[in-house]
C-alpha cells in the first residue's frame, strides 16, 4: 500500500493538520478498513497543544515540510534530509525539483513524504529561503 502525507481536518476542532504516512501505516496495520476519524494531537490528548522542543515544520504557503539537507552525494544522486524532529528521510535526485547541484549540506528545503516499497522517501524536494 502506498501512503502519502495529506491534509485533513480535525473532526473535533476543525483545525487542519497533516495526516502523516506514519499515522496511515499505523491505522492500516490494525486492519481498519473504513476511513479513520481524524483528530489532531491537541484534541486527541484533550489539552492545549504544546510544541515539543524539536518538531517538524510546515511551510504555510505550500503546505510542504521544511527541513535541511543532512548530506547529499551528487555523484551517487541521493542523500538525507533532517526533518527537524531528530529523524531523517531519504531523498533521491529523481525527487528533486530543480538542479541537484543546488543541494548542499545545511541547505533548507521543502518536501513531501511518500511511502515507497523501500520505505519513506522525500519527493518534490525544493530549495527553500525561509
Amino acid at each position: 500500500m502506498n501512503f502519502r502525507d495529506e491534509w485533513v481536518q480535525c473532526t473535533v476542532c476543525d483545525r487542519q493538520f497533516v495526516y502523516t504516512v506514519e499515522q496511515q501505516r499505523s491505522v492500516h496495520a490494525t486492519g481498519q478498513t473504513e476511513e479513520p476519524v481524524h483528530v489532531c494531537r491537541a484534541c486527541g490528548r484533550g489539552e492545549e497543544e504544546t510544541a515539543p522542543e524539536r518538531q517538524m515544520q510546515l511551510d504555510p504557503e505550500t503546505g510542504h515540510w521544511v527541513g535541511s539537507v543532512k548530506w547529499f552525494d551528487l555523484d551517487k544522486g541521493y542523500g538525507f534530509i533532517d526533518r527537524g524532529d531528530g529523524t531523517d528521510v531519504f531523498f533521491h535526485r529523481s525527487g528533486v525539483v530543480g538542479h541537484p547541484s543546488e543541494f548542499v549540506d545545511g541547505q533548507q528545503v521543502t518536501y513531501t513524504i511518500e511511502e515507497t516499497d523501500r520505505g519513506l522517501q522525500a519527493i518534490e524536494v525544493r530549495t527553500f529561503e525561509g
